[in-house]
């Protein structure tokens, strides 16, 4: 009778399975659960595999404040480091109270918190983002006072007759930091300030509002502005590889209007790009769009900032809330998933994988089919038991996550 059951499972799980794995699940949060109404949220990101937007991090559905010092409670960005520090930048300085008198910056390690605050004799101007070199110096830039640097001891400014503020920066493999701002592109080796714009380069437009590097050094641009409608036949989303200047154009914008925010590179080297009116991805062949229809809020996809958690799932910061975005068929890479063994499937109680010969050190996930995470664990090489008595019956998604690359497998669970 049980062997029956199994077989009648498996059956209906394998159905399951092959819609589930090529859907996609939009969900929402951090809308004002009183009204209802939206939120704006232009910065993101993920510290412990959590996700945060300014001094609010994500528990359960729901966006929360924590117990941060009280001079942060106007937070203009916060980012996570590659120590595992997650660092914030207040616009109330500490020592005053005074909006704009300069700047309040902690570092929270998970437990303490210190403070980096600058002097007052630091004019405030809002903060636009955080950047970190390999070195471990911090970078933050505001929108028109130039760029701060801290180098374990000090502040120092950066700010210059060609750089007066960025909405983002990011720093190459060599140490170069780019800068987006509302005069083009920026570059600085460390002595010299470089500037490309539509007087000097094929860079189209004035305005730049965000860049990401990909692993190929080119530098993807999300251009364009309200102010810049007077090219509609021109794609806002640029590449620049140094040299040469190339654009796309993903969706139809007779008009011009269609102008870019945000623009990611995601851990497979997909390019994500949020624009005025939708959401669209770039896998180095085709571009792939998401309109208003996909989402559940209609003003879901005028994304502000991107981010990517560990399991593969996509994180948008938008004017209506934040949007996650998880889509089995991208996480699963395409190393080989011979490699690992997950018996046995279906299984009531325990499951064992097999991961002889990977790293010493692997994170292992189990995932609902709505992407809810149920259960996760580092682990060594070798063989790993789970225990999934009590889950419910259904299909779960084991993800390993060697470091190097990302394999998931369907499991089945049955009472």
């Amino acid at each position: 009778m049980i062997n029956k059951m199994k077989t009648k499972l498996v059956i209906v799980v394998s159905l399951l399975l092959s819609m589930t794995v090529n859907s996609q699940t939009w969900t929402v949060f951090g809308l004002d659960t009183l009204s209802n109404e939206c939120i704006t949220y232009s910065h993101i990101t993920f510290f412990n595999d959590t996700l945060w937007s300014g001094s609010s991090k994500l528990v359960g559905t729901t966006l929360s404040k924590v117990d941060a010092p009280s001079q942060l409670f106007v937070c203009d960005v916060s980012k996570s480091d590659q120590n595992g520090n997650l660092w914030f930048v207040g616009s109330i300085y500490k020592d005053t109270w005074h909006h704009g008198d300069s700047f309040t910056v902690y570092k929270f390690d998970g437990t303490k918190w210190y403070d980096y605050s600058l002097s007052k004799s630091f004019a405030y101007s809002t903060c636009s983002s955080i950047t970190f070199q390999n070195d471990g110096k911090i970078w933050f830039t505001t929108t028109d006072n130039g760029a701060y640097m801290y180098n374990g001891a000090s502040w120092q400014q950066y700010k210059t007759s060609v750089f007066t503020g960025a909405k983002s920066m990011t720093i190459d493999s060599i140490g170069n930091k780019w800068f987006a701002n509302s005069n083009g592109l920026v570059k600085f080796d460390g002595s010299n300030w470089t500037v490309f714009n539509p007087s000097n380069s094929g860079l189209k437009f004035n305005t730049v509002n965000d860049l990401a590097i990909d692993k190929n050094g080119n530098i993807w641009l999300a251009t364009g502005s309200p102010d810049e409608t007077s090219d509609p036949t021109t794609g806002r989303i640029a590449k620049f590889d140094g040299t040469n200047w190339t654009y796309y154009k993903p969706f139809n914008d007779a008009d011009g209007l269609n102008y870019v925010y945000s623009v990611a590179i995601d851990p497979n080297g997909k390019v994500w790009a949020g624009t005025y009116y939708r959401l669209t991805v770039f896998d180095g062949v085709k571009w792939t769009n998401y309109t208003d229809s996909h989402s559940p809020s209609s003003d879901n996809l005028q994304v502000l900032s991107i981010d990517f958690d560990s399991h593969g799932n996509k994180w948008f910061g938008t004017t209506c809330g934040i949007l996650k975005f998880d889509d089995y068929a991208s996480s699963v890479t395409s190393h080989s998933q011979n490699e690992i063994s997950v018996w046995p499937n279906p299984a009531n109680s325990y499951i064992n994988i097999d991961l002889t010969g990977e790293n010493s050190t692997n994170e292992i996930s189990v995932l609902d089919v709505k992407g809810s995470l149920m259960l996760k664990k580092t682990v060594s090489s070798g063989n790993v038991q789970l225990n999934i008595s009590d889950f419910e019956q259904g299909l779960y998604f084991i993800s390993v996550n060697t470091g190097l690359y990302r394999i998931i497998k369907p499991i089945v669970k049955y009472k």
